[in-house]
């Protein structure tokens, strides 16, 4: 099996996504936006804390598309998914998305959109 830029098996998203932190760490995220600068406290252009990546495409373990993005930062070990592929700018919106995050906040940090069906919904 060829393991290349668009492989989606788990190595390689592992992979991928040790490559972008360090981008990050070096202070170049290549991620297309998500470290944008923030105008909280006067337009001070500090980096915001955290994000999430873009998302990306592959299968649950029912073998249904589904589209996800990992959290950064303040938001690591925070996911967005939803079922089947969907672009960038739908997925981004977030009524096109669930939220699952930490547990440690109101709601358990999950929004159940009624994006995502599958297991562990």
């Amino acid at each position: 099996m060829s393991h290349g830029s668009k492989c989606l098996c788990l190595s390689c998203i592992e992979r991928s996504m040790e490559r972008r932190d360090q981008r990050r760490l070096d202070g170049n995220d290549g991620d297309g936006g998500s470290g944008r600068r923030s105008r909280a406290g006067g337009g001070s252009g500090r980096r915001r804390s955290g994000g999430f990546g873009n998302p990306q495409w592959g299968y649950n373990t029912d073998g249904d598309k589904i589209t996800f993005s990992l959290g950064y930062g303040n938001k690591e070990g925070e996911t967005l998914i939803a079922d089947g592929w969907v672009d960038r700018s739908t997925f981004r919106n977030h009524g096109n998305h669930n939220h699952y995050g930490k547990g440690d906040g109101r709601n358990n940090n999950v929004r159940d959109r009624d994006r995502y069906t599958g297991p562990d919904a």
